[in-house]
């Protein structure tokens, strides 16, 4: 289900696809683990070419796998608007 093809490899469906992964995989009023499954769900409907580089550079999660994981949070809380977001910081 990944996008394969270097220039649509972030693309709204895929985003779509995130987002709705991480509305199944969350647990009700579970906001600790809405960062791993918006992770999990960015590891699984983007394809590797988008981030394997600069996460291997880098030693750590790159920008831009950082950026998708953002974004599908902020697409799980709109539609999800009772999810506060937590005050210890978690949520890139």
């Amino acid at each position: 289900m990944r996008t394969h093809e270097y220039g649509e490899a972030v693309t709204q469906e895929a985003l779509d696809a995130a987002t709705r992964k991480t509305l199944a995989l969350l647990p009700p009023a579970d906001n600790e683990a809405l960062y791993e499954r918006a992770e999990q769900a960015v590891a699984e409907f983007f394809c590797p070419c988008v981030t394997a580089a600069e996460d291997a550079a880098g030693g750590k999660p790159s920008t831009i796998r950082a950026a998708l994981v953002s974004e599908v949070i902020r697409r799980v809380r709109l539609a999800l608007p009772d999810r506060a977001e937590p005050t210890h910081g978690r949520w890139p």
